[in-house]
């Protein structure tokens, strides 16, 4: 091995010109591939890797409510705050934002309240009525459908028409004269029992006054690069309104993504921060250790050029790396630069360079190995910011183990220096020449020490609370807060999903959940819960709902609840095509469907 060095050494002594192309060359072939490089600031990057981690992880990704983003608008003037304001300057954000980021960064924002939608629902509620319907919807259609119960409610739908809500309500009393869909148009408000919201011209709004509007951002929140510009664009444009209102408007917000903006900008902060650090204390260390000031530059450019070997390397294995990884290897710099101090330490004490190379070449490498080991084994670790890391390190101490051993020694021939040794270096020298082992107070001190711990070690706590990890400035956090008070989020909550191949399959083990849910509240394990699995029964609870609606409505009970319903309609002054979308509802016949994939479903729940 150490012969192999020397005959590089010696050819390339021979070929001075050969060796700067090699090195030059090397070194901007691997720079224009380090650019190339794509950092990543995810934070969830050290939890799992979309790829490998399996369902969860991919559902986890997948899932665009965790990146809708709240906006608050609030006045200064908490105990009058006029609305009215408030809709202006919001529908002033909103105009300034979609003008900033559009399409580009936004896929919408949801600032009022859609009628359409509301009329949406409705419409794929009766258009899948049946498979809706239970055993005490039935109780109730037998009951509604006796002479004087009908009588009563036909009294009722006229007053509700005529009155001045009837230009809402008679779109659902033509459908449901009966009010057959109504228990199940009541349990629509169960997804509200979060939201201590009410609603002004259109616009949502909590109980103390303040507005709200919701940005549903293009890219999902592990795409830092792209929600960064978003978020700049959302704090200039909060910036530029709330300048011109003489601070009568606070405007804030909050949401996955700008929580992941924000990590990503302190990561790549204290990335730089160690990185700087670490060479400022290095680079101090050595100016006061070697007296040469040529030193500090022998000893620092190995170590570049094994950071741009790795990044180089990187970019061919996989193409990007955390940001994070890289922050992290900033602790890789002792040991890359402990490879280089090892080689012009020598030189103070060889003058024969080939020397140096014979003493060096095997300890350097061995050594380098068993390193360059440790780090690659994080590579089968599940993390992908460990693996990272690994990588990274790893590839750093191969670049610079060759650069010591086959660059360095053509830059070191003069040596060695004075025999004169500097102060700082001859301290650590004789701290070196101690032998503790031959201290016996000190050997009774250290098992005493060691025994104690024995007593205490188990009493050392982790902190299993991973969401630490997250960086929030303060603004963040007081918005959440509020946010937390606005829906009543005073714990966490749990969001549960079903996911499988199969529609049907998923559908059967979502309503499974709900069932579980609904178990569990009534034990008192759990407080209250959300859920649209009455709105998306599997398929075999379908077939058994229709089943039921057949055997319930027969031809007979069909025609005389048509007749009565007809004749006390005339009765009260309806015309009597009034209710033929009743009729259609009841003639109608119905199949098993995914509802989840209807456009009735997605127009109705989608967001």
């Amino acid at each position: 091995m150490e012969n192999f060095f020397v005959r590089i050494y010696d050819f390339f002594e021979k070929h001075k010109t050969l060796f700067f192309l090699l090195l030059v060359g090397s070194m901007l072939f691997m720079l224009f591939f380090s650019l190339k490089i794509n950092f990543r600031e995810d934070i969830s990057s050290f939890f799992f890797e979309k790829k490998k981690a399996g369902r969860d992880a991919v559902i986890f990704t997948d899932f665009k409510m965790k990146d809708r983003m709240a906006v608050i608008f609030s006045s200064a003037d908490t105990l009058h705050p006029d609305p009215d304001f408030l809709i202006e300057k919001s529908q002033q954000f909103e105009k300034i934002l979609n003008n900033r980021a559009g399409r580009t960064l936004i896929n919408q924002i949801i600032s009022e309240i859609n009628a359409d939608r509301i009329s949406q629902t409705v419409d794929f509620i009766y258009a899948n009525l049946p498979v809706f319907m239970v055993d005490a919807d039935y109780r109730y259609l037998d009951s509604i459908a006796q002479p004087d119960a009908l009588e009563q409610k036909m009294i009722r739908n006229y007053h509700s028409v005529v009155s001045p809500m009837g230009m809402i309500t008679q779109e659902v009393i033509r459908k449901d004269p009966l009010g057959v869909g109504n228990r199940i148009l009541a349990q629509l408000s169960i997804f509200n029992q979060y939201e201590n919201y009410k609603i002004y011209d259109g616009h949502i709004f909590t109980d103390n006054g303040d507005l709200l509007i919701f940005i549903d951002p293009r890219y999902g929140m592990s795409n830092t690069s792209d929600n960064d510009k978003l978020i700049t664009i959302i704090e200039n444009t909060i910036t530029d309104i709330t300048s011109l209102t003489n601070n009568q408007l606070n405007i804030e917000y909050y949401g996955g993504p700008s929580v992941a903006v924000y990590n990503a900008r302190q990561i790549k902060k204290d990335m730089y921060t160690t990185v700087n650090i670490a060479l400022i204390v290095i680079i101090l260390f050595i100016l006061l250790t070697f007296k040469n000031k040529r030193a500090v530059s022998l000893i620092v450019f190995p170590v570049i050029y094994g950071g741009l070997f790795a990044l180089c390397g990187i970019c061919f294995f996989v193409g990007q790396i955390s940001s994070i990884a890289i922050g992290a290897g900033a602790a890789v710099l002792g040991i890359a630069l402990s490879y280089s101090i090892h080689v012009i330490s020598h030189s103070n004490h060889v003058a024969d360079v080939r020397q140096i190379i014979k003493d060096l070449a095997k300890p350097l490498t061995i050594g380098s190995f068993t390193t360059i080991g440790a780090f690659l084994a994080l590579l089968f670790t599940s993390s992908p910011l460990l693996r990272d890391f690994g990588l990274f390190s790893s590839l750093s101490l191969i670049g610079t183990t060759l650069f010591c051993l086959i660059f360095l020694p053509h830059f070191i021939k003069n040596a060695p220096e004075s025999t004169r040794e500097p102060w700082l270096l001859r301290k650590i020298e004789k701290l070196n020449s101690y032998h503790p082992e031959k201290n016996k107070w000190l050997i009774a001190a250290l098992m005493a020490v060691t025994v104690v711990s024995l007593f205490f070690f188990n009493d050392v706590k982790f902190n299993s609370d991973m969401m630490l990890l997250n960086y929030e400035p303060e603004k963040l956090k007081n918005t959440r807060d509020k946010l937390e008070k606005i829906t009543g989020g005073d714990s966490d909550g749990i969001m549960l999903i079903a996911a499988s191949r199969d529609a049907g399959t998923a559908q059967e083990a979502y309503a499974r959940i709900g069932e579980n849910l609904s178990g569990a509240i009534k034990s008192g394990e759990v407080e209250k819960f959300v859920s649209a699995s009455s709105f998306v029964p599997p398929p075999n609870l379908q077939r058994v709902r229709i089943e039921t609606w057949n055997n319930y409505l027969t031809a007979e009970r069909k025609n005389l609840l048509l007749q009565n319903l007809n004749s006390e309609a005339m009765k009260q002054g309806f015309a009597p095509d009034s209710f033929f979308e009743f009729s259609a509802i009841l003639n109608k016949k119905y199949a098993p469907q995914d509802l989840s994939q209807t456009k009735a479903f997605n127009a109705s729940f989608g967001d």
